[in-house]
């Protein structure tokens, strides 16, 4: 059986923005206790080991991983197994001073930035209380980023809503190491109300194309690339995996262990390598 070294763990539900086209929803879970999420953590941990994954990676997401109160202890202790940590968060609530709490211990931060128009984040809901971070609050963040040595991820979410616009100007400022770009997806039930702002994979190959000056660090993931290809826990333990633009659930790693839920789910290993083909945070 093929191994994958890279889980991730939405270790919340909860946002404080409300992007319309979000497809990390899992509505009515509850946040596990610090506890539950190490067992989730020491499960994944022992799926590493006996597949002989030298470099695992957790990456924890959400909803908003931000907001799980229990974050910085999590990443302390899943560290400590000596399992790289990353994150992906929409940036909201960091601060240099968090960022620095970091170093040592978390190898990526991803940060996701769809637009540098206030009107269209706007738009998007990618603001908190209709405040949106602006470029030169972006510049302080990546800076502390930097300074830890702590590898910067940039996602962008490709929609009807930001097609035209170019966030080289972003690229430039806040030097990523990784750009991946996402067309927009629609997940069955999950978030069927952006249907509008769907658009086709050539418009999503235009807008990758005009942000040719950094293909050296960007990945470009149409909507046929994340089916069958990301593995996913939820906040209550559930593994589950978008099947051809549905969310299916395999198990549950509170009572079975990873690598017996893995022999029953259809993941593409092809699509998951590829991922990584360009990527110089593995």
């Amino acid at each position: 059986m093929k191994s994958f070294h890279v889980v991730n763990y939405r270790i919340t539900n909860r946002c404080n923005y409300h992007c319309t086209y979000c497809f990390g929803k899992f509505n009515g879970q509850k946040d596990p206790t610090l506890d539950d999420a190490k067992k989730i953590v020491e499960n994944i941990a022992l799926y590493f080991t006996q597949n002989n994954i030298t470099d695992g990676r957790i990456n924890f997401a959400g909803g908003e991983p931000t907001l799980y109160e229990h974050l910085d202890k999590l990443i302390d202790y899943t560290s400590s197994l000596g399992i790289r940590v990353s994150i992906v968060t929409n940036g909201s609530l960091l601060t240099p001073e968090r960022i620095h709490s970091w170093q040592g211990k978390v190898s990526c931060i991803g940060i996701s930035i769809d637009s540098i128009d206030c009107d269209t984040n706007l738009t998007i809901g990618r603001c908190c209380q209709n405040k949106v971070i602006s470029l030169s609050q972006w510049s302080k963040l990546a800076k502390a980023i930097h300074d830890c040595s702590i590898d910067l991820k940039i996602n962008a979410v490709v929609s009807r809503l930001n097609l035209d616009e170019d966030l080289s100007e972003l690229y430039r400022a806040l030097s990523p190491k990784k750009i991946k770009m996402f067309q927009m997806h629609l997940i069955d039930g999950i978030n069927d109300q952006a249907k509008p702002y769907e658009i086709t994979e050539r418009e999503f190959e235009s807008f990758c194309k005009r942000h040719k000056a950094f293909e050296s660090v960007m990945v470009a993931e149409p909507c046929g690339s994340m089916e069958n290809s990301y593995l996913m826990v939820n906040p209550e333990g559930e593994f589950q995996l978008n099947n051809n633009g549905i969310y299916q659930t395999f198990g549950n790693l509170n009572t079975t262990s990873l690598s017996e839920i893995l022999k029953t789910v259809p993941l593409d290993s092809e699509k998951f390598s590829s991922r990584y083909v360009k990527e110089a945070v593995k």
